[in-house]
């Protein structure tokens, strides 16, 4: 009876060490885990399940990416920005983590400087990646180097052919250097591919513009249409208000095309042209 006892005992034993081990988690359960405790927006959790696999793992870049990601949705700036400089310790060759300090650097800590460095270390080790040079664009845009900037999106642009953002971008580039009708092309790219409404809109704007400065009376009515678009899908729109102003002054219907430049004034004050046009009608 004693042996019987025992040897049941040991049998339970064994088969709870077994039911234990067979269910321990990996680390690449706690990383698993992690992601959709993101997707369910508990940040935290999602932290600490990473956290629990570089614990397994300790050279698991794709958690401690992830760690540094989760710190940007909860906008913990430094934190993320520590984390990635963590990633690139444990991969040099790390590009994601390049440009995401890179992106945390210029997005949110207000640093364009390191931003450039980190988005240029990314794109030599991923020459094709799409974000870095995208926002590298955006920095050279800013600072007025349209030719430098254009290249990168460029190279955006070959890495993702169907982001329609990045021809909104490369023809505000273009355009401020060569002018409306070397940017048409991106211009219309936008309205063939979509978009968010509102750079949507300033498509339309453009081209508007385009049919009403470089074809005159024979592009009136599509220039017309064009800025109606615009308008539908941003409201807030000053310039496509002003253009349309400037539609009706070639119609000759004076009335609507101060109600339409007027709109332009509320809705931009600053904008002095808009002004101009409206005294040229008194």
């Amino acid at each position: 009876m004693k042996f019987t006892n025992l040897h049941t005992i040991g049998l339970i034993l064994f088969l709870s060490s077994f039911f234990n081990f067979s269910y321990a988690q990996t680390a690449e359960d706690y990383y698993e885990q992690g992601k959709l405790e993101i997707d369910n927006k508990n940040y935290d959790k999602a932290i600490e399940n990473f956290e629990k696999a570089l614990e397994i793992k300790s050279d698991y870049v794709l958690a401690n990416n992830y760690i540094g990601y989760t710190y940007r949705v909860k906008k913990e700036y430094e934190k993320a920005k520590d984390i990635f400089t963590k990633s690139i310790e444990m991969d040099s060759e790390n590009s994601y983590a390049y440009y995401m300090r890179g992106y945390t650097y210029f997005k949110n800590l207000k640093n364009r400087t390191q931003a450039k460095k980190d988005f240029l270390k990314a794109l030599e080790i991923k020459p094709n990646y799409a974000k870095p040079a995208e926002y590298m664009g955006d920095i050279l845009y800013d600072e007025g180097k349209l030719e430098e900037a254009t290249k990168y999106y460029d190279i955006a642009i070959e890495a993702n052919p169907d982001d329609s953002y990045l021809y909104y971008s490369r023809a505000l580039s273009i355009y401020s250097e060569d002018g409306l009708y070397a940017a048409l092309s991106d211009i219309e790219t936008v309205i063939e591919l979509g978009g968010e409404d509102w750079y949507l809109s300033q498509a339309y704007t453009f081209r508007g513009l385009y049919y009403l400065q470089q074809l005159g009376n024979v592009g009136l009515i599509d220039a017309m249409s064009d800025f109606q678009k615009a308008i539908e899908l941003d409201s807030k729109n000053a310039y496509a208000y002003n253009n349309m102003g400037t539609a009706y002054i070639r119609m000759g219907d004076l009335s609507l095309a101060i109600e339409y430049i007027e709109k332009a004034i509320e809705l931009n004050p600053n904008e002095p042209i808009f002004q101009e046009n409206l005294d040229k009608l008194d």
